[in-house]
């Protein structure tokens, strides 16, 4: 059941992270989703994601990339080498986060709230997976 529940938040987080960069290159290329994108980055940029929670988000992923390295080094000599690479995954995540939030690459695009978005359900999904590695043992 693990194994099978493993699997699908595997599926779950390629498919939010490859579905965000289909949006992103539909709205080059369709000017109706181009529209929609643009005008829900602005209601999510009045709201939730504003420079404000932008900022908080940013210094929380900061926080996170030093909890998941203090992980590391906690858990370095044990044998379970699927925890440790939850906890590597988990810090590549936290950085995405990160410079999705303050990369130009992602700043420039229209699509950036969701590039956001995208990074943190993983990230979320990442710290789930790694809560229930680490409670296990």
């Amino acid at each position: 059941m693990n194994k099978f529940l493993y699997i699908l938040s595997l599926f779950v987080q390629a498919f939010c992270l490859i579905s965000v960069y289909i949006v992103n290159s539909l709205t080059s290329k369709k000017a109706g989703v181009m529209r929609h994108v643009y005008s829900r980055s602005l209601q999510y940029q009045q709201n939730i994601y504003s420079k404000e929670s932008l900022l908080m988000q940013s210094v929380l992923s900061i926080l996170l990339i030093i909890i998941f390295i203090m992980i590391f080094i906690f858990i370095k000599n044990r044998k379970n080498n699927f925890l440790k690479f939850q906890v590597i995954v988990g810090f590549i995540l936290s950085f995405m986060v990160y410079f999705s939030i303050n990369g130009s690459f992602f700043i420039n695009s229209i699509s950036y709230i969701y590039f956001v978005m995208a990074f943190e359900i993983c990230l979320i999904i990442q710290i789930l997976i790694i809560t229930k590695l680490l409670l296990e043992k």
